[in-house]
């Protein structure tokens, strides 16, 4: 009997300096002063990207065994400047819309911008899926900064539907995984416990392990991508009322991208969706149109894809 008591007053001891830890990590995280410099980057966090750039094409091409830098350092690109008298352009999406490892006159909003002399604002982040798009555009700082928006390019790959989880600042400058989900037809947002523990790599990983739900059946994936579009859809709308909302399908070729019947379904919801297949006779398996990853396009890459779009989207 005298065993199994000290057995139970071990156990509780132990958890309860575990939970001890736990509390004081949280009240110290929250007590850093580890504000922003600039009030407006905070505001800017909410869209996804944070202080701290440790993007480097130079390092990223001399060492093939790089791996992509934790989304906590990441940081927009600044935006492409054009005639401020022409309608403004949005692209949208993850180191693929970025340009992760390019130089900037190398992106797709560099290319877009030089052919239509207009403004280009590059809100690709690293590891951005459908939901953190939808953080981005519920964002009221977007339509403060960007007012005249007319074409919306979401740079898509299958991928895209795997990333079914979202990154939000908390009050300092940790980032915290979210995830939407359908609640009897309406998108709600499911949160994680903690927070100040994401300023640890374990635990952040778990964290976000645990808040990015595997959905495994395609149809209810595509589904809550639908619903999650819809709604980016509408919140741009609102803002820019003829603008024009592509979805451009980078790897169409994958048997995991987007069907037939998918794209049909996104066009009846009013998106143009365009396959980078079908705008460029040029064969973009090569890897000569891929950095050393294989994965992220090149600068040759979005030479071959962004004179054609400009001309199906008919911008000028």
């Amino acid at each position: 009997m005298k065993k199994n008591n000290k057995i139970l007053i071990s156990l509780a001891s132990l958890i309860t300096i575990i939970l001890i830890i736990i509390l004081s990590l949280e009240v110290s995280f929250f007590s850093e002063e580890k504000r922003w410099a600039d009030p407006a980057l905070k505001e800017w966090a909410k869209l996804g990207a944070v202080s701290g750039d440790v993007w480097s094409p130079e390092y990223f091409r001399n060492n093939p065994t790089f791996q992509n830098s934790d989304i906590t350092k990441q940081k927009f690109r600044p935006p492409v400047i054009g005639d401020p008298n022409k309608p403004q352009m949005i692209i949208l999406g993850c180191s693929l819309a970025k340009g992760f490892g390019l130089y900037e006159e190398e992106t797709l909003a560099n290319k877009i911008s030089k052919l239509t002399n207009r403004t280009v604002f590059n809100l690709g982040v690293s590891m951005n899926g459908p939901q953190n798009i939808h953080n981005q555009l519920s964002q009221p700082i977007l339509y403060q900064v960007i007012q005249n928006a007319d074409t919306l390019i979401y740079v898509f790959d299958s991928y895209q539907l795997q990333k079914m989880y979202y990154f939000q600042p908390s009050i300092f400058e940790a980032q915290v995984a979210y995830r939407l989900e359908n609640k009897n037809g309406e998108l709600k947002e499911v949160k994680p416990i903690l927070t100040g523990l994401y300023k640890y790599s374990v635990i952040k990983r778990f964290q976000t392990m645990l808040v990015d739900k595997k959905i495994k059946d395609r149809a209810a994936m595509f589904d809550l991508f639908k619903q999650i579009m819809n709604d980016c859809q509408k919140m741009a709308q609102q803002h820019y009322p003829n603008a024009k909302f592509v979805i451009l399908v980078t790897d169409d070729k994958n048997p995991k991208s987007l069907t037939f019947s998918e794209i049909k379904q996104l066009e009846d919801m009013g998106f143009i969706v365009l396959k980078v297949s079908d705008l460029t006779t040029e064969n973009l398996d090569d890897p000569s149109y891929h950095l050393i990853d294989r994965y992220h396009p090149s600068s040759k890459y979005w030479d071959a894809v962004a004179t054609p779009l400009v001309q199906k989207l008919g911008i000028q």
